[in-house]
């Protein structure tokens, strides 16, 4: 259904938490989109789990949350909280709230990626100035 909104989405199910922790070690994902109602644990939990690993941008969705499960969401981490509503058409919104996630962890990456470049430029600066004082 999503596709429909966004086809260059590529979107892997799975049926159980356990299924998308083996998948999540095994595979790369920009996102991981959640339901909080599930067998075994609920989607805080498992993000929770993944969140020991790794930073990836994750969205619990869900119909059957309310404000403190959402409050319980953000506190944990989770980037993005989304209602389950009866219209197809609020895959639209989910499709553009997972955009929206997935860019901003990229822009993080970016600006971490070249603050380190730039420390590092920094640091061969001082070293060749000190060199050449000497």
């Amino acid at each position: 259904m999503m596709n429909s909104f966004d086809p260059s989405l590529q979107i892997d199910s799975v049926s159980s938490p356990k299924e998308a922790l083996v998948k999540i070690k095994s595979n790369e994902y920009d996102c991981i989109v959640s339901d909080y109602s599930m067998p075994a644990i609920n989607g805080i939990q498992l993000a929770e789990r993944i969140r020991k690993e790794s930073n990836i941008p994750f969205i619990l969705y869900t119909g059957r949350g309310n404000e403190e499960v959402a409050e319980r969401a953000f506190r944990i981490g989770i980037d993005d909280y989304v209602r389950k509503e009866l219209e197809p058409a609020h895959y639209q919104v989910l499709v553009r709230r997972i955009r929206a996630v997935v860019e901003g962890y990229q822009d993080e990456i970016n600006i971490h990626e070249r603050e380190e470049e730039l420390s590092l430029m920094i640091e061969d600066s001082i070293d060749t100035r000190v060199v050449n004082e000497l």
